[in-house]
């Protein structure tokens, strides 16, 4: 029996993220997580030329909605530019979201990924 690659995909999923004890839901693009899309991420990092430029590229790419608000009251914006320039969220918080997508998609014991030892790079000098 044939199955389209189109009904296996999740459009979309929302989990309650948690950053510095702080809770705020999360919708992602499951579907968006391709090795295409990991490719374009290797390149964003390699021509990154101020930290955050990578991050904002993933979190435009994969996140939807977010219900984190600005002083102001205001949604914060998912646009790269705006993400990769803001002043507001850090770095750090950016990639913790994706480590959480990361994890929320592949929950510990479901991951088609095989287990690999850590590579002990001080076994690599000579």
């Amino acid at each position: 029996m044939s199955v389209s690659v189109h009904a296996l995909a999740i459009n979309e999923d929302t989990f309650p993220a948690e950053y510095n004890g702080q809770q705020f839901d999360v919708t992602y693009r499951p579907q968006a997580l391709t090795p295409g899309f990991y490719k374009e991420l290797a390149e964003a990092i390699a021509k990154e030329t101020h930290n955050g430029q990578a991050a904002a590229f993933w979190i435009n790419r994969v996140v939807k909605a977010w219900d984190l608000v600005g002083d102001d009251g205001q949604p914060l914006p998912l646009d790269e530019k705006w993400l990769a320039n803001q002043t507001v969220i850090t770095t750090t918080f950016m990639w913790d979201l994706a480590r959480q997508i990361n994890e929320h998609r592949s929950p510990k014991g479901t991951s088609s990924t095989p287990n690999v030892e850590p590579l002990d790079v001080g076994s690599l000098a000579g």
